[in-house]
């Protein structure tokens, strides 16, 4: 299965395309920051989501253009959409995964204090580490995106618990990463300039 985390929205010329895309196939996704910006501010014109171009919510909207019933539909999936997603691998890895770092937060998660921070979460230069749990003691694969990488970050804290940041800039032109949850193996795949210009 495919597992999408979050931020499918707002970077790039085909969000309509791309959300129809996941929900026709039934893939997964957890909701990032964009999503939650998209639900907020879509019938909102002068909201910053529409006007400041690096949050991306023009191009959105243009995606939608002259369809309003498929507005509505991709809005109610993103409603829909959870902060978090948790499973077992063959690897016997326990994995979770969230748009923003989640791993401080893995003990609360079910709480709407963490489902902000899910979404929200820095893992580089979080101004919130004073609200972290021990991440020792947490027995899982953590897998969020969120914050823009080089290269995707791999971070040890024991066996089967690592740390994965994915979002290694595609919406910047610069690549595209995934994770095989069974193998852990990692694949990139360059942005195609028609996709962000």
């Amino acid at each position: 299965t495919i597992i999408f985390i979050g931020d499918v929205c707002d970077y790039g010329n085909f969000t309509k395309d791309v959300i129809e895309f996941i929900i026709e196939n039934n893939y997964s996704c957890v909701k990032g920051n964009h999503e939650s910006y998209f639900l907020k501010s879509y019938d909102s014109p002068k909201s910053i989501w529409a006007t400041d171009p690096k949050y991306g919510g023009a191009k959105t909207l243009a995606s939608y253009k002259d369809d309003p019933h498929t507005l509505h539909k991709h809005l109610n999936w993103i409603e829909s959409l959870p902060s978090y997603i948790e499973l077992n691998a063959d690897n016997y890895a326990h994995f979770f995964i969230s748009h923003g770092y989640g791993r401080p937060y893995y003990r609360r998660r079910n709480t709407s204090y963490a489902d902000y921070a899910l979404i929200h979460n820095h893992y580089l230069n979080d101004d919130f580490k004073w609200d972290y749990e021990s991440l020792e003691n947490n027995a899982i694969t953590h897998i969020f995106g969120h914050d823009v990488v080089e290269d995707v970050l791999i971070v040890d804290h024991a066996e089967m618990q690592k740390d994965f940041g994915l979002n290694t800039g595609v919406a910047f032109g610069k690549k595209l990463s995934a994770i095989e949850l069974n193998t852990l193996k990692v694949y990139t795949q360059e942005c195609d300039p028609r996709d962000i210009t």
